[in-house]
């Protein structure tokens, strides 16, 4: 496996989920992980408490963005020991059905993605800002991709798509 081989070539590889490592009955998720030898496994539990009270999207969001402070650490902390890091990322924020704050639920379906979507992007400009304040912006390779388009028949709907099984919902997102 990829974290293996390059866990044996000195990096320092993780595995960041922003939802639950062992959300599978008999902890599946967290057994395969092991197996493919990421010497780190997070997920939402290593987060810090959200304030009682807070809006559920504000809590995902928070949860984001630890993952994504996670991140910048694991790079950082690695390039100050003179190694590398793998870091791989679940993000749990743009699962159907598109989370959305108590005062937007009332918006489209469509609006919410796009809600989303930006939350999303601001975090991974956060991400890349701390990179370049560490003089590592050159020294790092950033992969975001996803393992599916649109799936499901609701999902294509919410955005006023029909179902269409073409690059809408097999092509991975790089």
């Amino acid at each position: 496996s990829l974290p293996a081989v390059l866990g044996d070539e000195g990096f320092e590889t993780s595995y960041i989920d922003a939802y639950e490592l062992n959300w599978a009955p008999r902890k599946q998720p967290a057994r395969m992980l092991g197996t493919v030898k990421f010497q780190t496994l997070l997920d939402r539990s290593a987060a810090p408490d959200v304030p009682d009270g807070s809006d559920p999207y504000d809590e995902k969001l928070a949860v984001e963005r630890w993952a994504f402070g996670e991140i910048a650490k694991r790079v950082v902390d690695a390039a100050s020991q003179g190694r590398k890091a793998m870091v791989f990322f679940q993000s749990a924020l743009g699962q159907y059905p598109w989370p959305a704050r108590a005062a937007d639920a009332n918006k489209s379906e469509h609006e919410k993605l796009r809600i989303v979507a930006g939350d999303l992007e601001r975090l991974m400009s956060e991400l890349l800002q701390q990179l370049d304040g560490a003089c590592l912006a050159e020294e790092v390779i950033v992969v975001v991709t996803g393992d599916h388009g649109f799936r499901l028949r609701v999902e294509f709907s919410s955005v006023g798509l029909r179902v269409a099984f073409t690059e809408t919902a097999f092509k991975v997102p790089l």
